[in-house]
C-alpha cells in the first residue's frame, strides 16, 4: 500500500510541475485505479513520459528572418535572405549581420524583418 502511495505523489507532483497536461494526468490515475494495472511498469512508464513534456519546451528562442539591405539599393533583381534563431530575452531589438549574398557576391549587411 505505501508503494501506490509514493506513485500517487509522484503524479501529482508531475501534475503541479506541468499544468496545460493537468486533465490526461488526472484521467490517467482515474484510468489506473478503475482497471488495477500493475503500478509497477506504469511508473516507469509514466516517468519517460512525464519528462518528455516537460523537455519539450524552447524557451525565449524565436525563428528570425534576415533580408539584405544593399540588394534593394542595387536594382538587381533577386532577394537575399537568411532565417536564424535569437533569443528573445538578449536581444530585444532587431538584429543586424554581416552575411554573404550570392546575387552581389559579397559581404552584405542583413537586418531582421517582420
Amino acid at each position: 500500500m505505501k508503494f501506490q502511495s509514493d506513485f500517487i505523489y509522484q503524479i501529482w507532483v508531475a501534475v503541479w510541475q506541468s499544468r496545460e497536461y493537468q486533465k490526461n494526468i488526472i484521467f490517467f490515475i482515474l484510468k489506473l485505479f478503475y482497471n488495477k494495472i500493475n503500478f509497477l511498469f506504469l511508473q516507469s512508464h509514466f516517468k519517460k513520459i512525464a519528462k518528455v513534456e516537460v523537455m519539450a519546451k524552447k524557451g525565449n528562442r524565436i525563428q528570425v528572418i534576415l533580408e539584405c539591405t544593399e540588394h534593394k539599393a542595387s536594382g538587381v533583381a533577386g532577394i537575399s535572405r537568411y532565417i536564424t534563431t535569437k533569443n528573445r530575452k538578449n536581444t530585444p531589438g532587431r538584429i543586424e549581420l554581416k552575411k554573404f549574398n550570392p546575387i552581389l557576391r559579397r559581404m552584405t549587411v542583413h537586418k531582421e524583418i517582420k
